[in-house]
């Protein structure tokens, strides 16, 4: 799936099951996360993520989480 206007931002911590905190740009962002599972495994602390600006303006944030970069270490040989 391609997305249009996206932006990068590292994860800070998850408030709550459906809102992050992300620095984006060196500003701290409330994102909304639409998977409500734990993803403990995933939004670690300084994760890459990839964000989707709002195209609506009655959101209660501006972007949306739609990816986050996991990397593998030590599978590697």
């Amino acid at each position: 799936m391609k997305y249009s206007q996206t932006v990068k931002g590292i994860f800070v911590k998850r408030l709550n099951r459906f809102i992050a905190e992300v620095l984006i740009d060196d500003q701290l962002e409330k994102v909304h996360v639409k998977n409500t599972g734990r993803l403990k495994e995933l939004l670690l602390e300084k994760a890459e993520l990839a964000l989707r600006a709002s195209e609506n303006t009655n959101h209660k944030t501006k972007y949306s989480l739609i990816d986050i970069e996991k990397w593998i270490i030590g599978l590697c040989n």
